[in-house]
């Protein structure tokens, strides 16, 4: 039973045990985290690309830059809050 022991002492020293149990220490701050960023997001969980505001109204779609011609699409929105315009892709195909 003392190599188990003289094993499980050498494991709970070591720097990578005390950075796992560091790490497992921050993992309810960080669901607050992200379920504050979510409730953020408005209806449509998207937010502005400029000022991170979630009050965005459709506005459109137009063909992906990227992959537009194998038919994807990014939405249009527009800011209520600073006016700007941000595309982004539906939530299915991020």
């Amino acid at each position: 039973m003392t190599v188990i022991a003289d094993l499980w002492a050498m494991v709970k020293d070591s720097r990578e045990w005390k950075a796992m149990a560091e790490a497992s220490k921050k993992i309810p701050e960080l669901e607050a985290r992200i379920a504050a960023l979510e409730k953020r997001g408005g209806s449509s969980g998207y937010v502005c690309d400029h000022c991170a505001s979630p009050d965005l109204v459709r506005t459109g779609s137009r063909p992906d830059p990227v992959f537009g011609e194998l038919g994807h699409k990014q939405h249009l929105f527009r800011c209520n809050a600073c006016g700007k315009e941000s595309a982004f892709l539906p939530k299915n195909e991020r």
